[in-house]
């Protein structure tokens, strides 16, 4: 029951014993529609791969060429859905990328050949960079219509929305592959659910709506004098730009961190299945261990949600450390179990880096109103997912898989060097202003 509530009723921008503020804005169809879209999106992700991998369908690096496809093309669907957006709404936009998912997902399922594949991961990229910067650039609209506080919850909500789609994608493809030991299976319910979740996308506040609340909050605060209390504005102007205290941290490190970490995790989640079936495990199995690493995510997402800015800028460096000492373990330790526990320990780190480069990116967005700081960032998780797959197909096809890790420590060390003396810099310019 609480689970339904969280979905159909808004949460309340502001709350005391005596009343409560209902929000101008329906904030529930994004919420569902984050839910529900990575749901079946995680499911169809793994139960593909798992389905060409234990079946011997195709080689490692065709398998790589498939995946990568929708990573790819999601490096430059973000500014088509930008400019589709300009032009017919969010709103409509959103409800495009739905139903090019159904044809997508069912497509692949009715015709199983690689060109078809390819063809369709394609079109899953549009659909894609045509959902989630709209999705994501009508939270940071909502921003000017809220409290911070409300807009710290909206922000809390969503991540915990996308997030528990992803767990429920994982936990109900384990069970379906457990009990029908196919994960074709599994590819077929995606579809269903990509059909069911388009109704949702027509309950989106349109643009025009939202434009018509900022104006009327406005005009509120011209006759009255009454503005949203924002308690981050007594930080100062020169740390905040009165609402958006991430807006300090350059935008240029949110998109390298970004970067790094989709990399990271293509690179040992793509390795994985052929890890657990060398070593005798069922292809149920990495459902069950990726929803753990998942589920690690959620938890560091909400750790560091509420955390002060500098306490976020600490916690990333230490998961930058951290994940430069797993990878180098992962060339020389090859026991099963370890690698078990590296690939479900980097949804942490990775929770903690996506949810301040998520916040730097939403500051940015929201303050200059222009959503090139989201779509730039969307597109840096394409390269990190869609580059890594190409190449690593490729060297396990022809070498060893080994290699994979050696490349990526020498590409994450620029980044990690790079945020250690930015934020350095950062820490020295705002100690010489305060002094």
């Amino acid at each position: 029951m609480r689970s339904i509530r969280f979905f159909l009723k808004s949460p309340i921008a502001i709350k005391s014993r005596s009343q409560r503020h209902i929000l101008p804005y329906k904030d529930w169809p994004i919420y569902l529609l984050a839910f529900i879209k990575t749901f079946y999106q995680s499911l169809f992700s793994l139960a593909l791969p798992n389905y060409l991998i234990y079946n011997d369908l195709m080689s490692a690096d065709l398998i790589g060429v498939v995946l990568s496809m929708t990573a790819l093309f999601y490096i430059v669907t973000p500014f088509i859905g930008q400019v589709i957006a300009n032009k017919i709404g969010y709103r409509n936009t959103i409800i495009i990328s739905l139903l090019l998912s159904v044809v997508s997902y069912s497509t692949q399922v009715i015709v199983f050949t690689t060109p078809i594949l390819i063809l369709m991961q394609l079109l899953e990229g549009l659909a894609l960079g045509l959902f989630w910067p709209n999705i994501m650039m009508q939270i940071s609209l909502w921003q000017d219509l809220s409290s911070e506080t409300q807009n710290d919850l909206n922000f809390k909500r969503f991540n915990k929305s996308w997030n528990f789609g992803l767990l429920g994608g994982f936990i109900s493809g384990y069970l379906v592959v457990l009990q029908f030991h196919n994960d074709f299976i599994a590819l077929i319910v995606s579809v269903i659910l990509a059909f069911l979740v388009i109704p949702i996308g027509f309950f989106v506040d349109s643009a025009s709506k939202i434009e018509e609340l900022k104006m009327r909050s406005a005009s509120a605060i011209e006759k009255t004098g009454v503005k949203i209390h924002r308690p981050e504005e007594s930080l100062g102007k020169e740390l905040t730009s009165q609402n958006y205290i991430h807006i300090i941290i350059p935008a240029m490190i949110a998109w390298i961190l970004n970067l790094g970490y989709t990399t990271a995790k293509s690179l040992i989640n793509f390795i994985f299945p052929y890890n657990l079936k060398v070593a005798g495990f069922g292809s149920e199995w990495r459902y069950i261990f990726i929803f753990g690493q998942q589920a690690l995510q959620i938890i560091a997402l909400n750790l560091i949600g509420p955390k002060p800015l500098k306490i976020k800028v600490r916690w990333v460096k230490m998961c930058l450390i951290a994940d430069l000492l797993m990878v180098i373990s992962l060339i020389f330790v090859k026991n099963i179990y370890f690698i078990i526990c590296a690939t479900i320990f980097l949804g942490f780190t990775t929770g903690i880096k996506q949810g301040f480069v998520m916040k730097v990116n939403f500051d940015h967005s929201a303050m200059t109103g222009n959503s090139k700081y989201i779509n730039i960032g969307e597109i840096m998780a394409g390269i990190g997912f869609g580059i890594t797959p190409l190449w690593l197909g490729a060297l396990i096809n022809y070498t060893s898989y080994i290699w994979g890790y050696v490349i990526y420590t020498g590409m994450f060390l620029p980044i990690f060097i790079y945020y250690f003396l930015t934020m350095k810099k950062i820490k020295n310019k705002m100690m010489s202003n305060e002094s």
